[in-house]
């Protein structure tokens, strides 16, 4: 099974899931268009030095200096994007476990408001938390997928059994292995990678 659950067009029924540390949302900064799932950005999430961000703000300065839309908008593909991440279970998919969700910070402002409303409380209490239907999918006239939430007017207990709840609350992945930290060096030869492929591209 994977860690990760992706919503395909259509209605969804999620819970999120209580965590260690109190903070069911995880922020990330990513660097998509260099490898295949994005790379963690050093410099965003641990203040190092990164090669990748280093390489964007060369494109954007040079592009901004020459007038250079195109160069601009490539270096705009290389910035470090802002990802949200909660454990979650997705109904009638128990038996997947606890898995990854991956969200924008538009969907992050409306859960913190949702957790933060006092009429409904903890949603990711495991004996009185909330349900949310989530509904994903690309309205007419829209350009992409957009993600709608709305909690579940009831409460109700994760499982149904407190050992079921401890089987998928101990099952869950450790957020530590989202996403791997790789080193500057190795974030280099990837960046010198998709550059080269680029160019043979052309």
């Amino acid at each position: 099974k994977s860690m990760f659950w992706k919503p395909t067009d259509g209605d969804h029924n999620i819970r999120l899931l209580p965590d260690v540390d109190e903070d069911p949302f995880k922020e990330m900064w990513l660097h998509y268009n260099v490898a295949r799932g994005g790379l963690v950005c050093l410099k965003k999430n641990y203040g190092e030095e990164c090669p990748i961000c280093e390489h964007a703000s060369r494109m954007w300065n040079e592009g901004k200096r020459t007038n250079d839309e195109t160069l601009k908008n490539k270096a705009r593909d290389f910035f470090a994007k802002q990802r949200f991440y909660s454990s979650i279970i997705v109904r009638g998919e128990e038996d997947q476990g606890a898995r990854w969700w991956s969200y924008s910070k538009t969907v992050y402002n409306y859960l913190l408001e949702l957790v933060l409303d006092a009429d409904y409380g903890d949603i990711t209490e495991s004996e009185s938390g909330t349900d949310l239907v989530l509904t994903y999918g690309k309205p007419p006239g829209a350009s992409y997928p957009q993600t709608k939430l709305l909690p579940r007017r009831r409460s109700s207990p994760l499982m149904d059994t407190q050992e079921e709840m401890d089987s998928i609350i101990n099952g869950a992945t450790s957020y530590d292995e989202v996403h791997e930290h790789k080193t500057a060096q190795e974030l280099e030869s990837l960046l010198d990678a998709c550059m080269s492929e680029g160019l043979d591209a052309e």
